[in-house]
């Protein structure tokens, strides 16, 4: 049963595990409705968030000072789920929030035209539109993190909306695979490199084998004419041959 403390020092009690949307809910269905997110226990979290145990939290609506971040963060998960889904050839790198916006890098076959900065712009209304739970899995992408290290990771992304089609919060499930990343890059440069060592080997071996094999043929080619014509010649000349 957790005890959740509210920033005024107020306490409310639970029977079970509750998510942030839960305890904004039970102060009031106005802050529900504003709730973007949370703060439990100092780190921030998305309304879905379950709380199991007691906590300090903090609910994030479009007046906090997070509040900016968290939207820009979000709509940057809506933009590349408009992409991947118009464009399934593209692949999400890059996509930081900075201090006036966001953005987001994609690698794709070809530049994007204004046609398609347009079409991209209509699906992500269509997305925010839509009644429909919508997840898509996104390909490992590379982000940087505030400390400007970059990270390889990969997501899946809910837009998660109430019973009136109202998005209500862009959650996602994102896992580091920076590690992973490094252990295929150290896997492949390991390939390359037995691949160049087989080339030598195999270059050296062709090579070894034509320098012993002509000696052998002139020598070879040698008796078979002495063979042949030694009867011919001279014995000085014979065993000068």
């Amino acid at each position: 049963m957790p005890v959740i403390t509210l920033p005024d020092g107020s306490k409310r009690d639970f029977d079970s595990a509750v998510t942030v949307l839960d305890v904004a809910a039970d102060i009031g269905p106005g802050l529900a409705k504003a709730t973007l997110a949370g703060v439990v226990s100092g780190q921030e979290v998305d309304a879905s968030y379950l709380i199991e145990e007691d906590a300090n939290l903090s609910i994030v609506t479009d007046r906090s000072d997070e509040a900016l971040e968290i939207i820009r963060h979000s709509t940057a998960h809506l933009l590349a789920m408009a992409v991947k889904e118009l464009f399934p050839s593209a692949q999400v790198t890059i996509g930081p929030v900075i201090e006036n916006g966001f953005y987001y890098d994609f690698s794709f076959e070809r530049a994007f035209t204004p046609e398609d900065l347009e079409a991209i712009r209509d699906q992500v209304f269509e997305l925010v539109k839509s009644k429909d739970r919508t997840t898509i899995k996104l390909k490992p992408y590379r982000i940087i993190t505030k400390n400007k290290n970059i990270k390889w990771v990969k997501a899946n992304i809910d837009v998660v909306r109430n019973e009136r089609g109202k998005i209500t919060n862009v959650q996602g499930i994102v896992e580091d695979i920076t590690e992973q990343k490094k252990l295929e890059h150290q896997m492949s440069k390991a390939l390359e490199k037995e691949i160049e060592l087989n080339e030598l080997k195999s270059g050296f071996v062709s090579l070894a084998s034509h320098e012993f094999r002509t000696p052998l043929t002139s020598i070879l080619a040698s008796a078979e004419l002495l063979e042949v014509y030694g009867k011919t010649l001279t014995e000085e000349k014979y065993y000068s041959h």
